[in-house]
């Protein structure tokens, strides 16, 4: 934005030169208005030789602030002297307005390195949110419940298999003690039997029969008692094992309490875990979302203050600029009409470089409004985006305006050539600020949804895609492929070291549409994308950046937009929010340096083709909700990457170096 800065003060110094050179008879340079006039001229002159810009240091400012005094205070000038003096006071102004619109870019850098902190802190915060409420959600009651349930049937079939074992021994027991009473009548018997026997020494014959029958028929009961208690003690003997089958089920039942005892105590064990794991991860949390709130605080810090400042007093400038050059228009209509369109223009762009710092400011303010669990915070940053919001419309309102009529100016200046490429630059500003509004319906009034109608706009539109005769022209090429998503027509603007490395770059580019999809899909789940996320994880991780092309030209709408510096055939482009760009000429063609792409894609150009396929697979898994957390993704990416790169994962892993 600088350079675009620059040309515009070169334009007013070749209006000043203009006004200034109508000659004697136009100045009338011998009376004391006259000779002020050229005192200004002078100085004017050399703080800013023809063509250059009025930048400038505190003894400059105090140079430009000494001209515009002199100018306004005249003795009774002539009309031509007073036109000459207002577009003098116009470039002053100007000059003074330039180094706080540099100072404003410059300080919405720093806000938006800032801002990416933020981010970084909110997808820890959002980490550490789900951790603590996945962590917390684990409820131990179900399992317990179950533990419970199953202890509670081991111990009534241990009960149950205790009252048959008892019942087995009572009726071991009761043969045998039934064989025991056996036994003892049979003994009984037997020796009633011999008694008898005894008997037949002292009796005679016939008594003697008698007897002996009588003691056999006893000892042939004893016989059936011995008998009956032989059966009854088999009877123990063949329902004896079972008392140990029975126990054997006892003690195995006993083993399977014990079982769920400890696996009940694991239980336990593990909520205590995750409710530790829960309080730790919400400690974690909250000091990532005191991290938001300081570094919001800073940035509203600077937002309100220096950066507020700086614009303010750039606008304030190039305002006073334009009123002063107008003032002019009547007396010398196309040197002073240059000059109004040269502050209107410059009030234009600083306008929309305020535009563009909120709407990423904003952009982050969305985010952290739309946080789950919402931030401490939630209802001031709710309202400071609301805020932001309304100061971006009535901001990129003034800025439509600004450019509008420096449009305007120009058409009207009849300087020809310079007011046409003037012209030119503002319709395309004009449709940027249009896209960048069309976001948002409400960030610019219905009736200034159309640019001016500019006849060659669309031949210019064509000729940038085409020509490569200047960095900006290669630049917007460059830009016009990223945003189609097709880099074929333009793929001899870059430069690579061999034509391996140029398949590889083309094969890195083609991965970019499909990267950008991975990425949506992985904020939309996660509320950061894989990069974002990659990029922190630090390591061999920060190549990540490289996937999507690594140009950083995603937030550039125009090549006007980035300041070019060129020594000799080598040009560097500083890209917005992005790693500075080197072009070199080559046969008449500004040509990209991919090297330092191509050094971050390394030893993975081997692999783009699966890459790409691997890509995709991930992106349906994301959108169809596979993974849970980034952790389980990140483990997913490496397994698919450790297999293309046949098992080793070199620096890709996290961690890796």
């Amino acid at each position: 934005m600088r350079k675009a800065w620059n040309g515009r003060c070169g334009a007013l110094a070749v209006a000043a030169g203009l006004a200034l050179g109508l000659g004697p008879a136009g100045c009338e340079r011998e009376d004391p208005a006259g000779e002020k006039l050229r005192e200004a001229q002078v100085k004017l002159t050399s703080l800013a030789p023809y063509g250059t810009t009025v930048t400038a240091g505190e003894k400059k400012s105090r140079a430009l602030t000494e001209v515009i005094s002199t100018l306004q205070g005249l003795d009774k000038p002539t009309p031509t002297q007073s036109a000459s003096a207002a577009v003098m006071i116009a470039q002053a102004h100007t000059g003074l307005g330039e180094p706080h619109a540099t100072r404003m870019v410059e300080l919405e850098g720093d806000v938006l390195l800032k801002l990416s902190s933020v981010r970084g802190a909110l997808a820890q915060y959002l980490s550490q949110s789900a951790g603590a409420l996945a962590a917390a959600g684990y409820s131990p009651s179900a399992d317990l419940a179950t533990l419970d349930r199953q202890t509670q049937e081991k111990t009534a079939e241990t009960e149950q298999a205790r009252a048959a074992k008892a019942e087995v021994e009572k009726k071991v027991a009761d043969l045998r003690g039934r064989a025991r009473v056996k036994l003892d009548e049979s003994r009984a018997k037997r020796q009633q039997a011999g008694s008898l026997k005894q008997q037949m020494a002292n009796q005679t014959a016939t008594q003697g029969e008698q007897t002996l029958i009588e003691a056999t028929r006893i000892s042939r009961e004893a016989d059936a008692l011995d008998k009956d208690a032989a059966d009854l003690e088999a009877q123990a003997k063949a329902i004896e094992p079972r008392v140990a089958e029975i126990q054997n089920t006892i003690e195995r039942l006993n083993k399977q309490k014990e079982l769920l005892g400890k696996e009940r105590e694991g239980v336990l064990n593990r909520d205590r875990e995750l409710k530790q794991r829960a309080a730790a991860l919400r400690a974690d949390a909250a000091k990532s979302a005191e991290e938001i709130r300081t570094l919001l605080a800073s940035v509203h810090a600077v937002r309100t203050g220096e950066l507020a400042e700086a614009a303010e007093e750039a606008s304030k400038r190039f305002t006073s600029a334009a009123e002063s050059a107008r003032r002019a228009v009547g007396e010398m209509k196309g040197s002073a009409s240059m000059a109004v369109g040269a502050a209107r223009q410059a009030l234009g762009d600083v306008k929309m470089a305020s535009a563009r710092g909120m709407l990423g400011y904003a952009s982050v303010l969305e985010l952290l409004s739309q946080a789950s669990p919402p931030l401490p915070e939630a209802d001031a940053i709710k309202s400071r985006l609301a805020e932001t919001k309304a100061a971006m419309k009535e901001t990129l309102d003034a800025a439509f305006e600004a450019y509008k009529e420096a449009s305007e100016a120009y058409n009207s200046s009849g300087a020809g050539g310079e007011a046409s490429k003037q012209v030119d630059k503002i319709t395309r500003k004009l449709r940027d600020l249009v896209k960048l509004a069309g976001g948002d319906g409400e960030m610019i009034s219905v009736r200034e949804a159309e640019a001016p109608a500019d006849p060659g706009a669309g031949e210019v539109a064509a000729g940038v895609a085409t020509e490569t005769g200047t960095p900006q022209a290669t630049l917007q090429a460059l830009i016009d492929a990223q945003k189609s998503g097709d880099f074929d027509p333009v793929m001899d603007l870059f430069m690579t070291g061999s034509d391996a490395e140029r398949q590889t770059l083309r094969a890195v580019l083609g991965l970019a549409p499909k990267w950008k999809r991975f990425d949506e899909a992985c904020k939309a789940k996660f509320g950061q994308t894989f990069t974002e996320f990659a990029s922190r994880m630090g390591g061999g991780m920060g190549g990540m950046g490289a996937m999507d092309g690594g140009m950083g030209l995603e937030q550039v709408a125009s090549a006007a937009d980035i300041p070019v510096q060129v020594s000799g055939d080598t040009a560097t482009a500083s890209v917005p929010g992005g790693a500075p760009m080197t072009l070199h000429l080559r046969d008449g063609k500004w040509l990209i340096d991919m090297s330092p792409v191509m050094a971050q894609v390394g030893p993975m150009g081997g692999m783009m083709a699966g890459m790409t396929s691997a890509v995709e697979a991930l992106t349906r898994d994301v959108e169809a909700g596979k993974f849970q957390s980034f952790e389980q993704l990140m483990m997913a990416f490496g397994q698919r990457m450790q297999g293309l790169m046949g098992g080793g994962m070199g620096g890709m892993g996290p961690g890796g170096g």
